[in-house]
């Protein structure tokens, strides 16, 4: 006759045996995979509401963008502070352009002496330059690597000229987003020029999409149809292909053929299309995008308080964000966190996911949790006396152990009230029982 002996420990309740079990299989089912959230810049406080550079220094003000070096380096657009900042690996954030005061002076000189007219966008080239898109000043910066501030692109005007020449003798109206690729150009959302230029590895200017596409006339109908609202962020693959969100709710591509495909969002605003095409899925002012190796794309569902991907074949679904405005959830998954105005993605050195939580004034990641460390099962162990084992038992007091054991004239006749002891098998109370030596198996929590 085979018999078990079970062990419950003294805080047993049905809810901990059996409910919650059940709906830890669910959210393991669902989430084994899920990314959680943490902040890895920021503190929470406005810089507007403290006083003096230093709290400009420790304090966002509405952060909008971030972008990456090689080195892993992250450097920040910090909007309404007028500046850039930037943070080391392992080292705290620092100034790294601008005086914090709105304006625009200091070309040819050190970069934090440099005045900037609030920065939208941030991108870093291969050799390590930093790009800034000085939206108000209608021109893009760049900080080489040795610090120095130049104007790269604009002439302060606002028009729409200069193509063929060299970028810094071009009109540009709110250059609000930028991108590199490894060929040396830098792309640019010229917002109110409708427009997407490029400055070629030689400094001059072109056009990649806009009215000075030189196409047949119904392909330039077409494309200006295409993109009738303003081009707002950018991002480009290793294909030449340039992706950017629009004001008019979709995430949109140039193919390399100059032709315009629309990626993600129908045009309508709204919260909808979780696990289905994207480009039925509904989008909420679409802001800053980035792409992974895999041609994953990421982007700032702003007006939705969330970060959604779309995947190579077309799927949408959020990674981060319950769509409710505020600030929650740092340590648990991200889908369960609050946001508030999320804006700058950028895929670390890493290959983590950050984002800009403008409205928090921090940045944050996303991670996969580390496994957790399974619980040590009760040892089982046989002594040499016939009839006798020994159960060792984690001291677990939410635990349920169940321990096998039986010999040839039954099973055990003790009932466990300690984590370890010895207990008797056996058909006799008596001291000297003859039995075979009993068969025990080893112990495991339910």
């Amino acid at each position: 006759m085979k018999n078990s002996l079970k062990f419950v420990s003294n805080h047993q309740q049905v809810m901990k045996r059996f409910v919650l079990p059940f709906f830890t299989g669910i959210l393991a089912t669902f989430g084994a995979h899920a990314q959680h959230v943490t902040t890895v810049a920021g503190n929470g406080f406005n810089a507007q509401d403290l006083m003096g550079l230093d709290a400009v220094q420790k304090s966002f003000n509405s952060p909008c963008d971030i972008a990456f070096d090689k080195k892993g380096t992250m450097y920040i657009a910090d909007w309404y502070n007028a500046v850039i900042k930037k943070m080391e690996p392992g080292k705290p954030v620092t100034i790294f352009a601008g005086t914090g005061v709105p304006g625009y002076s200091g070309d040819e000189g050190p970069a934090t002496s440099a005045q900037i007219n609030y920065p939208a966008s941030i991108a870093v080239d291969t050799n390590g330059n930093v790009y800034v898109a000085d939206v108000y000043n209608n021109r893009v910066r760049k900080i080489d690597t040795f610090g120095i501030m130049h104007t790269f692109a604009g002439n302060g005007t606002v028009h729409y000229e200069g193509d063929g020449e060299i970028a810094f003798m071009a009109s540009l109206h709110y250059p609000c987003g930028l991108a590199t690729d490894k060929k040396g150009n830098v792309y640019i959302a010229d917002k109110y020029n409708h427009a997407i230029r490029k400055v070629t590895a030689d400094g001059n200017m072109y056009t990649v999409i806009g009215e000075a596409v030189p196409v047949a006339m119904e392909k330039q109908i077409l494309l200006k149809e295409e993109i009738k609202y303003e081009p707002v962020r950018l991002a480009v693959n290793d294909s030449g292909e340039v992706f950017f969100s629009t004001e008019d709710n979709k995430i949109q591509k140039v193919t390399s053929k100059g032709n315009v495909v629309t990626i993600a969002g129908t045009g309508k605003a709204g919260y909808y299309g979780n696990g289905g095409a994207a480009t039925t899925a509904q989008l909420n002012h679409p802001t800053a995008i980035c792409l992974d190796g895999g041609n994953n794309l990421y982007f700032s569902d702003l007006g939705n308080n969330c970060i959604r991907m779309v995947t190579k074949d077309g799927t949408i679904r959020t990674i981060a964000g319950n769509t409710h405005d505020g600030f929650y959830g740092d340590g648990g998954p991200a889908t369960d966190a609050e946001l508030n105005n999320p804006n700058g993605v950028a895929i670390g050195n890493g290959g983590s996911l950050y984002f800009v939580d403008g409205g928090n004034q921090r940045v944050r990641k996303l991670y996969t949790p580390a496994k957790p460390t399974p619980k040590k099962q009760p040892e089982v162990v046989a002594s040499t006396k016939i009839g006798r084992f020994t159960i060792n038992l984690e001291t677990n007091p939410d635990a349920h152990y169940t321990a096998p054991a039986f010999n040839n004239l039954g099973g055990a006749n003790t009932v466990p009230a300690a984590p370890a002891s010895t207990y008797h098998i056996g058909g006799s109370s008596g001291g000297g029982v003859s039995a075979p030596k009993p068969t025990v198996n080893k112990g495991k929590a339910n």
